[in-house]
C-alpha cells in the first residue's frame, strides 16, 4: 500500500509540473506577449552613462591649437645691398648702405628703424645675416614681425643674449618664458645667420642653421617687419630672404 500511495504522488506531482510548463508556454507563446516585448526593445532607452568628476579636479582643460599644414615655402622678398639700388627698405635714423671688403651691407649706428618687406607678414620665414661691430650690455638689435600699431613679436640680439618675446614701440623685449632668453655671445665682427619661422601660433628660431628656442603665442595674426637697433649699438644686415609659407 505505501508503494501505491508513492506512485500515486509522483503522478499528481509530474501532472501538476506539466500543466505549468503548459501554461508557461502558453504564455510566452502569446502573440500579444510576444510583440508587447518587441515593442520594448525597440522603445526603450539604455540608460546613460555619466561619468563622475572628483570634486578636486578643478583643471581648466588647455586646448591647444594645431598648427597649419605648409606645403609651399615662397620667397617674396630679397636683397643684398650689392646693387647701385636698394628697394624695400624705409630708414628712420642713421642707417646707411657700406661697403665691406667685396661685399656691400646695410649699416646702422643707432638708434634707428627700418622697415622692409610685405607690412602683411603672417606665415613666413625671415632669414638674414647680422653682425655686431660695438655693442653694450642692455643695448640690443632687433628684428620686429608681425608688428601691428605699437606692438610685434621680437627676437633681439644683445652682447652676450638672444631673446624672443613681445615688444611695445621700442621698449625693450619681453621674453615669452625663461625658454626663450638664451645666452649667447656675439663675437665682434663675426657673421651669424638668423632664421625666424613663423607657422601659425608656432615661432622657431635659428642661428648658424642651429635650432635654438622656439616658442607659442597667438596674440598677434600678421603684421610687418623691420630691423631696429638701440643707442650704443653698431651692426650690419646682409641677404635679407623672406619667404612666404602655404
Amino acid at each position: 500500500m505505501p508503494q501505491e500511495d508513492n506512485k500515486k504522488g509522483n503522478s499528481i506531482t509530474i501532472a501538476i509540473i506539466g500543466l505549468i510548463g503548459t501554461a508557461i508556454t502558453a504564455i510566452f507563446g502569446s502573440p500579444v506577449l510576444v510583440e508587447w516585448i518587441r515593442t520594448r526593445q525597440v522603445t526603450a532607452t539604455p540608460p546613460a552613462i555619466v561619468t563622475q568628476v572628483p570634486a578636486e579636479n578643478t583643471d581648466v582643460p588647455v586646448i591647444i591649437t594645431p598648427l597649419p599644414n605648409f606645403t609651399e615655402q615662397i620667397l617674396i622678398f630679397q636683397e643684398d645691398f650689392d646693387s647701385d639700388t636698394v628697394s624695400g627698405f624705409a630708414y628712420q635714423g642713421n642707417w646707411q648702405v657700406v661697403k665691406d671688403k667685396n661685399n656691400r651691407v646695410l649699416e646702422s649706428k643707432g638708434p634707428g628703424t627700418t622697415i622692409f618687406g610685405p607690412s602683411d607678414f603672417t606665415n613666413g620665414i625671415i632669414e638674414f645675416r647680422v653682425q655686431i661691430q660695438e655693442s653694450t650690455s642692455i643695448s640690443t638689435a632687433v628684428v620686429n614681425f608681425r608688428e601691428r600699431g605699437n606692438g610685434s613679436y621680437a627676437l633681439a640680439f644683445a652682447e652676450n643674449q638672444l631673446i624672443l618675446g613681445q615688444r611695445e614701440g621700442n621698449s625693450p623685449v619681453q621674453a615669452f618664458s625663461d625658454e626663450t632668453t638664451r645666452s649667447l655671445v656675439f663675437q665682434k665682427d663675426a657673421w651669424y645667420l638668423i632664421r625666424v619661422e613663423v607657422r601659425g601660433p608656432e615661432i622657431i628660431v635659428f642661428v648658424d642653421n642651429n635650432r635654438i628656442m622656439s616658442a607659442r603665442d597667438e596674440l598677434l595674426s600678421k603684421g610687418g617687419l623691420s630691423f631696429s637697433v638701440d643707442a650704443d649699438m653698431q651692426a650690419v644686415f646682409d641677404d635679407v630672404k623672406v619667404w612666404e609659407l602655404k
